[in-house]
Parts: structure tokens; sequence; C-alpha cells
């Protein structure tokens, strides 16, 4: 797996929804179902999950993540954290 910076994820992301096209909350709920294929593969519903989300859209899409792990009948804590200057 490659791991990028930010700052080349905000990069990548623009030139997908430049490219593609698609709208950035499409983009952020097609990540989140990747992740949430990947988990729901790998675990059964009794499992407890917990979403640590921090601002931006990488933030946004561990909501997403939550989001369908809730629907889907995982149990799931979230936690935003909000960080002050």
């Amino acid at each position: 797996m490659k791991l990028f910076k930010s700052s080349q994820i905000r990069e990548i992301d623009k030139y997908t929804i430049e490219n593609e096209p698609i709208a950035s909350i499409d983009l952020m709920e097609r990540a989140a179902s990747g992740v949430y294929n990947e988990i729901a593969e790998r675990f059964d519903k009794t499992y407890k999950f917990s979403v640590v989300a921090g601002p931006g859209n990488n933030g946004g899409d561990g909501l997403v993540v939550a989001r369908l792990l809730l629907d889907s009948g995982y149990q799931v804590d979230v936690y935003i954290l909000r960080f002050a200057k």
C-alpha cells in the first residue's frame, strides 16, 4: 500500500474531480464504500468499531464509513476531534 501526504491526497482528489468528472461528495462516498467493503469482508457484525474523525475531507470519509457500518448493523462509536488554536 502506498501512503500519501495530505497535500498529495488533495492533488489526487482535485485531479480526479476535474478529469473523471465526479463531485467531491461522490468521491468521498466512493472512498468510504471501498473501506466499508474491506471491513465487511473481514469482520462479522459481532465486532465493535471506533471511528476517530478529524476536520477536513479525511474526517468526512471516516464519518461516511461510520454511517455505512451503522446502516449495516455494526456497533460503532464515533469520536470527532476538534483542535483548538
